[in-house]
């Protein structure tokens, strides 16, 4: 099961950064896939994740931490185009930005599945973006 989440995870940015313009555009796509993702499956993907920490003696932390690694650096590789586009803050720190964004998502489905999957994930998506946005966007330069 960590595999396909994993794969599922990993090909997600992979299918954003490949299809979209920029860089805010590839966070955005991955933060509309991975919450639709938690919806559809109950959150169950994050919620192992989380559930997975308190199982240091069989092995599972270290294979869901070695994910999560592998994750956060194809999430750094979105944050480190976004500085070279220009989209970014040329000062963002990346490693702060990656671990931000997981734990956006990470936090978002938590909370809604101890609220007993009660209100739709889709209407805070775009505020939660919005947010994040405002963090890591550079200024917009207006043309004189």
């Amino acid at each position: 099961m960590i595999d396909d989440l994993e794969h599922d995870l990993l090909a997600c940015v992979t299918l954003a950064q490949t299809t979209e313009p920029n860089a805010l555009r590839v966070l955005e796509c991955i933060l509309e896939a991975h919450l639709a993702d938690v919806e559809g499956s109950r959150g169950v993907s994050f919620i192992i994740v989380a559930g997975a920490m308190s199982f240091k003696g069989i092995g599972l932390s270290d294979r869901i931490r070695e994910m999560l690694d592998g994750y956060l650096e194809s999430i750094k590789e979105v944050m480190r185009r976004g500085v070279g586009e220009g989209e970014f803050h040329e000062t963002l720190n990346v490693d702060a930005a990656a671990f931000t964004f997981l734990g956006m998502i990470q936090s978002t489905a938590t909370i809604w599945a101890l609220n007993g999957y009660s209100w739709s994930l889709d209407q805070w998506r775009n505020q939660i973006l919005e947010i994040y946005k405002k963090g890591v966007a550079a200024p917009q330069q207006v043309p004189a």
